[in-house]
């Protein structure tokens, strides 16, 4: 071989050591530690950012030791056994900074102990209650997915229990004033009281804020007075006036907008057309919406067929004066 070839050669190779050595090292940092949060798993090894169910729970404060990252998911060991964390819808984080929302160097459940029994008992169970903070959340439900919610300290939070099934947590003050969901989503979210109901106040609510903020929803007005609508009671003395309710048969949810919102509207012009003007509000509110044909229906009803059915019941009040 030619000098002129090796010394070519051995150039070649110096300048190559030389970008190489001047090229930063991102090496991805491993670390043990516990699960943030409840979160479902497929039975075999694989776990969501999605947080869909029903499915198998890896409850808050697993044990997880993280093994490597792979494309768009993170490997680990979790309460010893093999883990895939996929990193499905929130890919505008880093794989490390998406890891280390979910995997916590302290235990969760140290925390969680210190909550009164109630939150404990929604939490460890997967759902919440209005006043909760958003860590208490956060414990209870996971992360809401980034690419729908990239601000964290936004007034409302995203989540989905599966394609169809959507709801969303609303904030005051950084803690649980309502969750807008129909009434058969908000029955897997919402925690029940001794009754069976979801609850609707069983939590401390923050000192800056009254119970009639929290609990009612402004849904129109009977001849210019602002009638409220409120899921559970209503915090000012009241004369019941009577009961109220509509029956929305032979619409499509999407093709109409929110069904929620209609049967509020219907609701309360039927409080108008039973007892006038002298109706405040409307407390015990109760909506169902209910689709024909399953996942096939859910499909037909995006696309405007009419086979939704809307039932909503709730008491018309007149405030005491």
């Amino acid at each position: 071989m030619k000098f002129s070839s090796i010394f070519k050669r051995l150039c070649w190779l110096l300048w190559a050591s030389i970008l190489l050595s001047a090229m930063p090292v991102t090496a991805q940092e491993l670390w043990s530690g516990f699960l943030c949060c409840n979160y479902r798993h497929d039975g075999r090894g694989w776990m969501s950012d999605s947080n869909y169910g029903p499915a198998q729970m890896m409850p808050l404060g697993a044990t997880v030791a993280m093994q490597s990252y792979g494309r768009y998911r993170v490997n680990t060991l979790m309460n010893g056994a093999r883990m895939g964390i996929g990193n499905d819808y929130s890919r505008d984080l880093s794989l490390e900074k998406f890891a280390g929302r979910l995997i916590v160097k302290e235990d969760p459940k140290i925390l969680l102990d210190t909550f009164e029994p109630a939150v404990q008992a929604a939490i460890t169970s997967a759902r919440i209650m209005r006043g909760m903070s958003k860590e208490q959340v956060l414990m209870a439900l996971g992360y809401p997915i980034s690419s729908a919610n990239p601000q964290l300290d936004s007034r409302s939070w995203r989540y989905w229990l599966s394609s169809f099934e959507e709801f969303e947590v609303q904030w005051s003050n950084d803690h649980v004033v309502d969750v807008k969901a129909n009434r058969s989503v908000l029955n897997k979210v919402l925690a029940a009281d001794t009754t069976g109901e979801p609850t609707v106040g069983a939590a401390t609510f923050p000192a800056t804020s009254t119970a009639s903020t929290i609990t009612s929803t402004a849904v129109g007005t009977v001849n210019d007075k602002l009638v409220l609508i409120f899921a559970g009671d209503s915090a000012k003395p009241y004369d019941v006036l009577g009961e109220v309710s509509v029956n929305l048969a032979g619409r499509s949810v999407y093709a109409h907008g929110s069904a929620d919102g209609d049967a509020r509207e219907e609701i309360k012009a039927e409080a108008k057309n039973k007892f006038g003007d002298k109706v405040d509000a409307i407390i015990s509110y109760r909506v169902s919406i209910n689709t024909a044909g399953g996942f096939w229906g859910q499909i037909g009803a995006g696309y405007g067929a009419r086979n939704t059915t809307v039932t909503a019941t709730g008491v018309a009040v007149r405030y005491k004066k």
